[in-house]
């Protein structure tokens, strides 16, 4: 689900900043999983620089 320049996980319900990839609510869902979120923590996304060229898409992704 994608709403201004945040994304949320259909599963665990986190939000990010798309931009970024800073955590703007962290997993709250299915219940329980708050005792998790204390032992793994935050974690923000990787971001990709994302550009259009020819009418394409284009992800620039970084070799390993």
């Amino acid at each position: 689900m994608l709403e201004d320049c945040k994304v949320q996980c259909p599963l665990h319900r986190a939000r990010f900043d798309i931009r970024t990839g800073a955590v703007l609510d962290w997993a709250n869902f299915p219940p329980g999983i708050q005792l998790l979120n204390v032992v793994r923590g935050e974690k923000a996304l990787q971001t990709y620089k994302v550009g259009i060229k020819a009418g394409q898409v284009r992800v620039n992704v970084p070799e390993a």
